[in-house]
């Protein structure tokens, strides 16, 4: 875009949202130049306040900066009437501010200041005081004089010379070139220095994501690659944590395999490999672990090894996400049949007005369908899904570890805690995919002394629970018998109350009450009779101690059914008297001859006494269905069917009700205004409205109450076939391994 540049122009680039550094620079040496500086900056603004010359002097400041703003920053200070208030509304606005990156890095506090001035020689002040000013001219020239001073620290702010310059990129790019020159001429000394959270300038580059800068370090000082800061995070890590994935990705290439190895403990290879995990760039880690096996059992700085962050993270699978059907088909559909919408480019021809026309729609065609992606969501699903597949790479690495550990090195490697994080967690893809490994894996205890189908109950992960129908008949009655440290069978685990974020996801409830008796009645089909009388520690049967543990729940389902049936009585009552008197006050009125309805032949008219039937008779059931859950017992097994069934029936009778009262009155509106057409639209419109917010209100509670008590089980029996794919995936992944040359 050309510059806006006046004949006579105070300065050569008026003033935009990006220059302002450079421009201040100009406007005030002008100023200072005719003297009228002083009345931007007095030193004591009250002194010519009602002198005639000053006033002079303010209105010719004031014209030099307002000639020298730009159309988009002029509107700024338009009306402003002082050229001091309009100085420092300009340099409030355009002067560049460090980025929240940059202020977190810094050090705020009066201590630490008056700690650093203590420290630091006189001949630095002209140094630090250009870099108050940001006056880089001469920065430039005391940096050449004596390139020491790069060793120096700030007295504001306590940090190292370097990283001011590294951090002020952000906001100043015109530094950068200079800076770069420093990075390759300056002392080694001051690359290694640290600031106050033990940060070396590879790291605070690191954080910033500029390559330019850590290349030009690196080539100096190798080393700086496997020194970390206070939080232990060597510079690789801190670019994950930033996420700069691309200087991630060249710090990786350059740092020495040692420094992530197990030979060097493997802390740093760890966090590097949970870290890849937490941000989601995994290729990291699956070349990591492709190189350092061993890595598996390492722990990072947090305790945590690469296998159990895997654990923790079921989004990383296809399992942990639920997806709308046509969001599963997009899913499902194979990589190389990409949806799109191609636009045909128009032959090349004569530039007349017809082919320019045309050009202008089919860039805007163009445009619109690449939105088209965006709007559907097929790119977020294409990501999703490129993040599964690596992620199933990244478990088959670990899986070729776990296959030669022993139990040992697993128990050090949090393996077994992992797997047991993944019961509670739903990461089906995880436990499928590793625990095929070793049997030892699937007969494991936790610290209750409790197996994976224990914890899958107790976690409520039907989809884990259901592998039991796969396993032979000997190793489902070993598991249907088998019982914890607190002598609990499936039975009693099946009786404790589910954890509070599996309960919130069910609305209500009556709902969630209706859930923990399906589990407890599918977990009974499963163990032998003996366990239903079995007792624990409490000496409590299995169904009395889902009694003990379900009362709140109980009281809590009573109290939610009678709110809503009192609530939908009051409005079905309502109804039902509005349609049974509209029944006897007909459109038009009786014959008084014969005391027949005068439309009694129209069409219309038998549109109306039919739905006034119909919204009589579904308003009628609603209340008496209503009635009957008002009086109902509510024992626990009311919850299981009658009660959800009762209110499936209650709350879509109303539905009917309304919509047959709305077609009643708008029957009535039809007769008496057939020839209005300017009445009747606007009515019809009105109409849909109250059928429209009853549905949206009310039709989801519905579906889910409906679903829950007569759709598919959650219990899946034929679990295998998902569990092929899955295996599949791991054995696709081992034939590639095979044929990849040493």
């Amino acid at each position: 875009m050309a510059k806006s540049v006046m004949p006579n122009a105070i300065v050569l680039e008026v003033l935009n949202k990006h220059n302002y550094v450079d421009w201040s620079e100009i406007v005030q040496s002008y100023l200072e130049a005719k003297g009228f500086w002083d009345v931007v900056k007095p030193s004591n603004p009250d002194d010519h306040d009602h002198d005639e010359a000053w006033r002079k002097k303010n209105a010719a400041a004031l014209h030099a900066i307002k000639i020298s703003c730009g159309p988009d920053t002029l509107p700024v200070i338009r009306g402003i009437r002082s050229a001091r208030t309009a100085w420092d509304i300009l340099e409030a606005k355009f002067k560049p501010q460090l980025p929240v990156i940059v202020k977190s890095l810094y050090r705020t506090g009066g201590d630490q200041e008056k700690n650093a001035n203590n420290g630091h020689d006189k001949q630095y002040e002209p140094f630090f005081e250009a870099l108050k000013k940001n006056e880089w001219k001469t920065i430039k020239e005391l940096y050449t004089d004596n390139p020491n001073l790069l060793k120096a620290t700030l007295p504001f702010g306590n940090i190292p010379v370097l990283h001011h310059f590294l951090l002020m990129t952000k906001a100043m790019h015109n530094v950068e070139d200079m800076l770069v020159e420093m990075l390759q001429t300056g002392p080694t000394e001051a690359l290694e220095m640290k600031n106050f959270r033990g940060a070396t300038s590879l790291a605070v580059a690191s954080a910033l994501g500029i390559i330019r800068f850590a290349e030009c370090i690196v080539q100096r000082r190798g080393d700086l690659v496997g020194i970390p800061n206070d939080l232990e995070w060597i510079p690789v890590v801190v670019a994950l944590g930033f996420g700069r994935n691309h200087m991630a990705r060249y710090l990786y290439s350059v740092t020495p395999l040692r420094v992530l190895s197990t030979d060097h403990d493997g802390k740093h290879g760890a966090t590097l490999i949970t870290k890849s995990i937490e941000v989601r760039n995994l290729d990291i880690a699956i070349d990591l672990l492709r190189r350092h096996p061993d890595l598996t059992f390492a722990k990072d700085i947090y305790g945590r090894s690469p296998v159990y962050a895997v654990a923790c993270a079921p989004s990383l699978f296809y399992s942990g996400h639920e997806l709308r059907f046509w969001r599963r088909w997009i899913y499902n559909t194979p990589q190389g049949d990409d949806i799109y919408i191609n636009i045909p480019n128009q032959n090349d021809g004569q530039a007349t007005g017809k082919n320019i026309l045309w050009s202008v729609l089919m860039g805007f065609l163009r445009a619109l369908a690449s939105l088209v992606p965006k709007l559907l969501g097929i790119q977020h699903l294409q990501e999703m899904k490129l993040v599964h597949v690596r992620a199933t790479e990244l478990l088959f690495r670990m899986h070729k570890a776990i296959e030669t550990a022993d139990v040992n090195k697993m128990k050090g490697g949090l393996v077994y805690d992992a797997l047991f994080e993944a019961v509670d967690r739903g990461n089906f893809d995880f436990i499928i995919k590793l625990s095929g490994v070793k049997i030892e894996l699937q007969q494991g205890f936790d610290d209750k002394s409790r197996n994976i189908f224990m914890r899958a109950i107790q976690s409520r992960q039907a989809e884990i629970f259901s592998l039991i129908y796969l396993e032979g008949d000997e190793i489902k009655l070993s598991t249907s018998v088998m019982e914890d440290k607190f002598k609990n069978n499936l039975l009693h685990i099946a009786g404790m109350l589910a954890p509070p974020r599996v309960l919130n996801r069910i609305s209500g409830a009556t709902l969630q009450m209706q859930r923990e008796l399906q589990w407890f009645k599918e977990v009974e089909k499963v163990v032998p009779s003996s366990a239903l009388t079995s007792e624990n520690f409490e000496d409590m049967t299995p169904r009395d101690y889902f009694t003990m543990n379900h009362k709140d729940l109980v009281i809590a389902g009573e109290k939610w059914m009678k709110g809503t049936a009192t609530s939908c009585t009051v409005v079905g009552a309502l109804i039902v008297t509005i349609m049974f008197a509209v029944a006897f006050q007909v459109p038009g009125g009786n014959n008084q001859d014969t005391g027949y309805p005068i439309f009694v032949n129209k069409k219309l008219f038998k549109v109306f006494i039919v739905s006034d039937a119909i919204s009589l008779f579904s308003s009628t059931t609603s209340v008496l269905t209503f009635l009957g859950i008002l009086t109902s017992r509510y024992s626990e097994e009311d919850f299981l069917t009658s009660l959800p069934t009762k209110m499936i029936v209650g709350l879509s009778t109303p539905f009917f009700s309304i919509a047959t009262m709305i077609i009643s009155f708008c029957a009535v509106i039809f007769i008496m205004f057939r020839s209005a057409s300017w009445i009747l639209i606007p009515v019809v419109l009105l109409a849909v409205i109250p059928i429209a917010l009853f549905a949206w209100m009310q039709f989801p509670l519905l579906v889910e109450i409906f679903m829950s008590t007569y759709g598919p089980s959650i219990f899946n029996r034929k679990i295998g076939i998902k569990l092929k794919s899955l295996v599949d995936e791991m054995l696709y992944l081992e034939e590639l391994e095979k044929q990849r040359p040493a």
